[in-house]
């Protein structure tokens, strides 16, 4: 009894990991219980098990006398989760997180209209970030200089930016303004989209505990994978 649980729980972390990775791509039909049986070596019950585990998860859904699919991921909530980090979101739902970077250079604060208080550098940042290899959101990031390690590389700028910021500050909160627009050119096909598609443009400034500005974000979201959720109080 032992072993086929221990069967069955690795047969459903291979077919999670496939899912998650690409493998086993969005609406793609699943091999049959069959011919996962004999790749894996094992019982078609301990592949139905394993199958029905990620039906459970709403990873995989059954049609009936057609086969089993990968389901196509539920669009995701803006805000669902607080002021959290792309990453940290994309951790939070099993993603698998990428970040390409599209640019990197260094400009004055004096070039752009935002307090970012005493004048002194600027790190202009511009990055692709991917969700299993699918491209949901352009991000132009401004961020102090001196706000980052002295060894701040390109490297680094495809990582998480708010857990470097918060090696030497607490972040706060976040003040966001939202506006539905049309992709353009070239965000378009950096997105995968197409051209005038509907969309989202957030522009976020997120402030230390103390009020200091850390970080202006400009971002464009795709239409088609997101949705924005809020809570509002009175």
């Amino acid at each position: 009894m032992t072993k086929r649980v221990t069967l069955f729980t690795e047969v459903a972390d291979e077919l999670r990991r496939r899912i998650q990775t690409g493998v086993y791509s969005e609406q793609m039909k699943l091999p049959s219980d069959y011919e996962l049986a004999d790749e894996f070596g094992v019982s078609r019950l301990t592949i139905r098990k394993a199958v029905d585990q990620l039906i459970s998860e709403q990873r995989l859904v059954k049609h009936r006398g057609k086969g089993t699919y990968v389901m196509r991921a539920p669009k995701l909530y803006s805000g669902h989760y607080g002021l959290t980090s792309f990453t940290e979101v994309g951790e939070h739902l099993g993603k698998d997180v990428q970040t390409k970077l599209l640019s990197l250079k260094k400009i004055k604060t004096d070039q752009v209209a935002l307090d970012f208080g005493e004048a002194r550098e600027l790190f202009v940042i511009q990055r692709l970030r991917q969700y299993n290899q699918t491209a949901m959101t352009i991000e132009e990031l401004w961020i102090p200089v001196d706000y980052l390690p002295p060894t701040f590389s390109e490297e680094q700028a495809t990582h998480s930016l708010f857990q470097l910021l918060e090696q030497s500050h607490v972040i706060g909160y976040s003040h966001q303004e939202i506006a539905a627009v049309n992709i353009e050119a070239p965000y378009h096909e950096l997105l995968n989209v197409p051209l005038h598609q509907a969309g989202f443009k957030m522009m976020s400034e997120t402030y230390s505990v103390d009020g200091a500005l850390l970080l202006y974000d400009c971002s464009y979201y795709r239409g088609d994978e997101y949705r924005i959720k809020q809570t509002l109080q009175r």
